[in-house]
C-alpha cells in the first residue's frame, strides 16, 4: 500500500482508529430495485445491511469493542437514511450521508454530512424547487432559474457569472449546487428545511453564503437586493478561501474534501461514549 498516496488507510486493524463498512446502498437499489415491483426495497436493504454487520460483528472483535460507534458507513443515495435510520444494531455506527436531513432522522452528534459532487439542477422535482418555480420562473430577469438548459447554453458560464447562485433541495435535501457554486466562485443559497450543512463543525456557512428558508423564497429578491455590496464582496472572498476544503485530490492534499470528511467523522467518534 502506498503510504504517501493513502495517509489515512492501514492493513492492520490493530492499528486502526475507524472501520470502514464497504457496502453501497446504490448498488443495492440498482440490484433489487424493479420498475412495477411491489418488493419493499428499502426494507429489503435494510436486513441486507443488518446481516452484513450481524457478520462482521461476529467475525471481528472490534465492533463489539465499541457497538459500532467507531465503525462508519457512507452513502449518497436517497434511500439510504430511511434504510439505516431505525435499526438498532446500527444505533451507534457513524453514517456519513449526502442526505443529512434531520427530519429522516439524521443525528449530527453522530452522524456526518457528505457534500454532493458532479450534478446538476435538473428540473422542478421535490417540493421546495416546485415552490420556487411557481413564484421565480420567468418572473424577474434578474433571478434566472431554467427547468432545461438549451442548446448554447453553459450551465458552468451561467455559475460563474453569477453573484449569487440558489441551491435548493429537491427529493432529499442535500444539492450538489452547493459544491458546484463555491467552486464557480459564486456565494451560494443553500435553500432548505432541516438540512445539515457539510463541514458546519468548523465551517460557519453564514460567513460564505446566504441560507433561505423555504418560507421565504416569495421573498428571495428582496432578501439579496438588501445585502449592501460591501457584505457581498465579503462573502465571495470567504467563498474563494473555503474552495480548497471542497476539492478532490488524488492524493488527497491538507485541508480538502478527504481530510475535511476525515475529520468530520473523527469529531462523530469522540462524541459516543462507548460501551462497556
Amino acid at each position: 500500500m502506498d503510504k504517501q498516496r493513502l495517509p489515512f488507510i492501514t492493513n492492520d486493524p490493530e492499528q486502526a482508529l475507524l472501520y470502514f463498512l464497504p457496502f453501497s446502498v446504490e448498488r443495492m437499489v440498482r440490484f433489487f430495485y424493479k420498475k412495477g415491483s411491489t418488493i419493499n426495497v428499502v426494507k429489503l436493504i435494510s436486513v441486507v445491511i443488518s446481516d452484513h454487520v450481524q457478520v462482521v460483528a461476529n467475525k471481528y472483535p472490534y465492533w463489539n469493542s465499541s457497538n459500532g460507534a467507531d465503525h462508519f458507513m457512507v452513502a449518497c443515495h436517497d434511500w439510504a437514511p430511511y434504510a439505516t435510520v431505525k435499526q438498532e444494531v446500527l444505533k451507534s455506527l457513524i453514517r456519513v450521508m449526502c442526505s443529512a436531513n434531520i427530519s429522516e432522522g439524521f443525528n449530527p452528534r453522530k452522524d456526518a454530512p457528505l457534500p454532493e459532487f458532479n450534478f446538476m439542477f435538473r428540473g422542478n422535482h421535490g417540493s421546495i424547487r416546485k415552490f420556487l418555480f411557481e413564484h421565480w420562473d420567468g418572473k424577474d430577469p434578474q433571478i434566472q432559474i431554467f427547468q432545461r438548459l438549451t442548446i448554447g447554453q453553459n450551465y458552468k458560464e451561467y455559475m460563474m457569472n453569477a453573484k449569487y447562485c440558489l441551491c435548493p433541495s429537491g427529493y432529499e435535501v442535500a444539492s450538489p449546487r452547493l459544491t458546484e457554486s463555491i467552486l464557480a466562485g459564486c456565494v451560494p443559497e443553500p435553500i432548505s428545511d432541516g438540512y445539515v450543512l457539510p463541514f458546519s463543525d468548523v465551517l460557519d456557512w453564514s460567513q460564505f453564503s446566504v441560507l433561505i428558508p423555504v418560507q421565504k423564497i416569495p421573498k428571495l429578491k428582496e432578501i439579496l437586493s438588501n445585502i449592501p455590496e460591501h457584505t457581498y464582496l465579503k462573502l465571495q472572498a470567504n467563498v474563494m478561501k473555503v474552495q480548497k476544503h471542497f476539492v478532490i485530490n488524488d492524493p488527497p492534499k491538507r485541508f480538502d474534501v478527504v481530510h475535511m470528511l476525515f475529520h468530520s467523522i473523527w469529531l462523530r467518534r469522540l462524541n459516543v461514549r462507548l460501551y462497556e
